[in-house]
């Protein structure tokens, strides 16, 4: 079970990074939100805030721009670079943007006065898979928060250590991130969640059961085998680590050698195709793979080259 110690500990350290005000549970909280002036556009393009944010517009380019309301709501003036700007939004509504220098430079600020209906009582939080072992890892998920806003994600490991990152959320408000797994810090329950910056509502834990590594038996194979001088094959490698790079070796008859250095998926497996170059000849070609990650390597494979 989760420590209600490092649990409560870990809420205390939030709050103290949050600004509390006194509005019911369930309406939208005025926030303080920042966009970048950054590459000529304004980044988030589009952002979503309650009746009562501020929003930052700090300009990180090496020229001169502006904040200025399509309707003249607010200008900025000359937002010089490293410079800020801050508006107040009092009152609901689509309030759309540009720069008065780079006119091609929009951006809109959406301003609503509660949380939409449609989203959950609770922002949820999925992992997959829910079982992986040590070394491995699992694709975190959530959906129902806040829309282009900020969320805390924070997990428990087994050894009881904990760790935490903030994500902003999609348009749709989902976020995704993969998730690692070390062997120093154990196997058991690993637990995740992750907290809505705008409406302060925690997640459901998510669970993944960290196991012990399972020995990986990485193989290559080819498919044709034998092959034509002058013909291709694929070649083919299964169970290296997920989500990374093998570097892949091999022999020719005329002693000459070659290599390639090919990146295995999420289920540790690869395939790229192979000229069988009649410069190098007839007879066998003889292969390995390598993963540096976790010190693995193949035993010899034999590709045939008849003439």
């Amino acid at each position: 079970m989760l420590s209600r110690i490092t649990f409560r500990m870990f809420v205390v350290v939030m709050l103290g990074m949050l600004v509390v005000d006194g509005a019911a549970p369930g309406t939208a909280r005025a926030q303080t939100v920042s966009v970048a002036i950054k590459n000529f556009s304004f980044q988030p393009s589009s952002l979503t805030v309650p009746i009562g944010s501020t929003v930052t517009w700090t300009n990180q380019d090496s020229v001169e721009h502006t904040s200025t309301s399509d309707t003249g709501a607010w200008d900025s003036g000359g937002i010089a670079p490293g410079q800020s700007f801050q508006h107040t939004f009092t009152a609901a509504g689509t309030f759309t943007y540009h720069c008065m220098i780079h006119p091609f430079m929009h951006g809109t600020i959406v301003v609503g006065a509660a949380v939409p209906s449609s989203m959950p009582a609770h922002p949820i939080v999925q992992a997959t898979p829910t079982v992986v072992p040590v070394g491995g890892t699992t694709l975190v998920q959530g959906s129902g928060f806040t829309s282009t806003n900020w969320a805390f994600v924070f997990w428990q490991r087994p050894d009881r250590t904990a760790h935490g990152v903030w994500v902003f959320t999609s348009s749709t408000g989902t976020f995704a991130l993969r998730l690692g797994f070390s062997p120093r810090h154990g196997t058991g329950s690993e637990f995740i969640t992750a907290f809505d910056f705008a409406t302060r509502t925690w997640a459901p834990f998510a669970v993944v059961a960290v196991t012990a590594a399972v020995p990986q038996v990485a193989t290559l194979s080819a498919a044709p085998n034998p092959v034509v001088n002058g013909g291709i094959s694929s070649i083919v490698g299964r169970g290296f680590a997920p989500n990374t790079l093998v570097i892949v070796q091999w022999r020719r008859p005329d002693a000459t050698a070659g290599a390639i250095t090919i990146f295995a998926d999420n289920s540790g497996s690869f395939a790229f195709t192979l000229l069988a170059d009649p410069r190098h000849g007839c007879g066998p070609r003889t292969f390995v793979a390598f993963d540096p990650s976790i010190g693995l390597q193949t035993a010899p494979y034999t590709l045939f080259v008849s003439c």
